[in-house]
């Protein structure tokens, strides 16, 4: 069986967004028989790492889920890349789902290496192609690429409002759902991160996890929290309108059909996917917008928009398992 690493696997940010994409990552290999040995997660020093050091050393294969890390030019970025470089990498390594916005121009020469490169929007597209960087093709977030998630039947009530990767913009939203008496949900699974050295610390954070949680909520009614991707996915199937400052939060927003409004961000992602995508350049609010208020029958899907989505989800998981089959033909 082909054996696959992954850098990058960034579920422990315990991000229901980003455990979808790891899912659909893991589950799209295994489909072509290929089987995951060995993960680094997102910021992790993976050269220094000498169990996946090993694993990397006996992979067939090396893929980088690019996810929001390729912007900018950000250190974190640079460290994915290099693997490409690294004495133990002596598979093809492909780069997939990732944004690629304003790097530097060095870059080329790691990318140029890379055996397959798949982004997730048409801007990024363009950069790579005006780097003079081959790019094998253009498909969605990864959560978007494993078909919509269906079977609520329930009528829709209300607005949810979520979170942001920003503070000052989540205690905006935090505020705007104490205004409108909305649930606030934010796309996490924890309030804070579990962690330990031994299954007794872990016990003990989870203890302490469990009684903030239980205090933030009493202190907070509208706060409520979805365990899994899938939960979260059913809280926003009921919702009329979905208000929310994290692109995740527009993927599962567009995979429940539940109408958003989506607050700017600090890459072009959430813009370039409504364009892609075609729907209303007009979901993208500022932050000054919150104070205006947001009526559900505001924003409700137009029928060309609703068509686009079914449109765009049935071509992701096409171009999703095309991606697949190219990685696991080397």
């Amino acid at each position: 069986m082909t054996k696959v690493v992954i850098l990058n696997d960034t579920r422990l940010d315990f991000h229901h967004g980003c455990t979808r994409v790891m899912s659909v990552l893991e589950r799209g290999l295994r489909a072509q028989g290929m089987s995951v040995t060995a993960t680094s997660p997102l910021r992790h020093r993976w050269w220094q790492d000498r169990n996946f050091l090993r694993h990397l050393a006996q992979a067939d294969r090396v893929v980088i889920n690019g996810e929001g890390t390729l912007h900018h030019g950000r250190g974190a970025g640079a460290d994915l890349l290099k693997i490409v470089d690294h004495d133990a990498c002596r598979a093809p390594v492909f780069l997939a789902n990732a944004i690629y916005q304003e790097n530097p121009a060095d870059w080329s020469r790691f990318l140029e290496k890379f055996r397959g490169i798949w982004v997730r929007d048409s801007q990024s597209a363009a950069e790579l192609e005006a780097a003079g960087v081959r790019c094998d093709g253009m498909l969605p977030d990864l959560t978007l690429c494993d078909g919509a998630i269906s079977g609520f039947e329930q009528r829709r009530m209300g607005t949810i409002v979520g979170d942001s990767v920003d503070t000052s913009i989540t205690a905006g939203l935090r505020k705007l759902s104490q205004q409108m008496n909305a649930t606030f949900l934010p796309s996490l699974s924890h309030l804070k991160r579990p962690k330990g050295r031994n299954p007794f610390s872990r016990f003990l954070r989870n203890s302490y996890i469990a009684r903030f949680e239980r205090s933030a909520k009493k202190e907070f009614p509208q706060l409520h929290l979805a365990k899994t991707p899938d939960e979260y996915a059913r809280y926003l199937a009921r919702a009329e309108l979905h208000v929310t400052g994290r692109f995740h939060g527009v993927c599962f927003s567009l995979l429940s059909k539940t109408p958003f409004v989506a607050l700017q961000s600090n890459s072009w992602k959430v813009e370039a996917l409504l364009s892609d995508l075609g729907l209303s350049a007009s979901r993208l609010i500022a932050v000054a917008d919150l104070n205006e208020g947001l009526s559900p029958s505001d924003w409700e899907y137009s029928d060309v928009e609703l068509s686009n989505i079914d449109a765009a989800l049935l071509a992701a998981r096409e171009s999703a398992a095309e991606m697949f089959s190219k990685i696991s033909a080397g």
